[in-house]
């Protein structure tokens, strides 16, 4: 079990835990009382999603997070995340650990983290992706998802050599000058043959979003924007004109 709750109001961290999922912290926060609401993005900023949950607690009495043995916690189980709490008008970082506890927090005191009765702690979450993807976000009522995307460049093949090292045992010899030399081993490249290497020539063709790839597409103003023709570079550097949506050229996609 990831966590564990004493006399309603202290709540342990026992394992390593996703902030997501039906086992992660924020299911099990709002099972306690604390009521969750976010303010996500309409798509990230490519593959690094930033957002920002109030979590209110809805009780009269504190919460306290413990952690005693640092354990550490992710986003999900392919991302990680970093975390900040909002404090004095400042987002300082925090893990959950003591080294990362608020200044406010008295030494001899063994929590990580208090969420008082019936107020407000805002956090800012900063969620790396290594792909692009929709990720959900269901905590009791509350639904959302982060969409993350990655361009895509047209791919080309170049034929190159094929080498393997082979490694020869030399024994230990006397040479004619009488000096030993001790046994080594002796690396010699084999050519095998050749083989055709996929890589990228750097033609930016569009943009993968939520999983899903578009050509002809770029993120603008939080918008997926595709086009019927292939307007290379320019379709990402330059902001697509009003007159290409007029003509009916280039299209606005809901996500």
């Amino acid at each position: 079990m990831s966590f564990k709750t004493l006399f309603g109001k202290y709540i342990y961290i026992t394992i390593a835990v996703t902030l997501l999922g039906t086992g992660g912290l924020f299911a099990y926060l709002s099972g306690e009382g604390i009521d969750i609401s976010c303010e996500l993005p309409v798509v990230c900023d490519g593959l690094t999603c930033t957002f920002y949950c109030d979590f209110y607690n809805s009780e009269s009495q504190s919460k306290y997070i413990y952690n005693y043995d640092d354990m550490k916690i992710t986003f999900d189980d392919e991302s990680d995340v970093d975390i900040f709490i909002k404090y004095y008008g400042k987002y300082v970082y925090t893990n959950f650990t003591m080294e990362t506890r608020l200044g406010n927090i008295p030494d001899d005191r063994k929590y990580v983290f208090v969420f008082p009765g019936k107020r407000t702690k805002t956090f800012k979450f900063i969620v790396y992706s290594n792909e692009s993807k929709k990720i959900n976000i269901a905590l009791g009522d509350y639904n959302g998802e982060l969409i993350t995307w990655e361009p895509k460049f047209k791919t080309c093949f170049r034929t190159e050599r094929l080498y393997e090292d082979n490694i020869s045992l030399v024994p230990s010899f006397t040479d004619d000058n009488g000096t030993f030399v001790e046994e080594h081993n002796i690396t010699n490249q084999v050519f095998m043959g050749y083989n055709d290497v996929e890589y990228v020539c750097g033609i930016r063709q569009g943009i993968e979003v939520g999983g899903t790839y578009y050509v002809n597409s770029n993120i603008q103003d939080d918008k997926l924007i595709t086009c019927d023709v292939n307007l290379g570079d320019r379709n990402w550097n330059i902001p697509i004109r009003d007159y290409m949506f007029d003509k009916g050229v280039c299209h606005e996609v809901l996500i």
